[in-house]
């Protein structure tokens, strides 16, 4: 499905040539429905399932995971307050190609200083 929205010109001819939209429906569908969220996306990752990457890739999507963590390097945050805690449970990479990686991701979050917590699933795309 592409998307679609109101940009200037210049605007999306830089979109539609530099932001690459995967069909995630193509690449998260499980082939059980019921698994399956309103959308046809299976965002929950399988680690069992995720596909073999490279060294060089490997590099890439372990700082995404910290970002999403809310634990990244001092240089990524740069004074930013932490919040909450939270911490990667699964991964799945879903492709891996010279010019993309896109994995899901389920992190569980918990606010700082109360007693609860909550997961929730990413479908991340990193064009490279």
């Amino acid at each position: 499905m592409p998307h679609t929205s109101i940009l200037h010109p210049v605007g999306q001819r830089i979109q539609e040539e530099h932001e690459h939209r995967p069909d995630n429906q193509a690449l998260t569908g499980n082939l059980n429905p019921k698994r399956n969220n309103s959308t046809g996306v299976d965002h929950e990752p399988d680690p069992s399932r995720s596909v073999n990457i490279s060294p060089e890739h490997g590099k890439l999507v372990q700082p995404v995971c910290n970002l999403y963590s809310g634990s990244p390097s001092e240089e990524d945050m740069q004074g930013n307050p932490k919040i909450f805690s939270s911490r990667t449970l699964a991964t799945e990479v879903v492709s891996d190609t010279p010019s993309d990686i896109i994995f899901k991701l389920r992190q569980e979050y918990s606010p700082l200083g109360m007693s609860f917590s909550r997961s929730v699933n990413f479908s991340v795309s990193l064009t490279l």
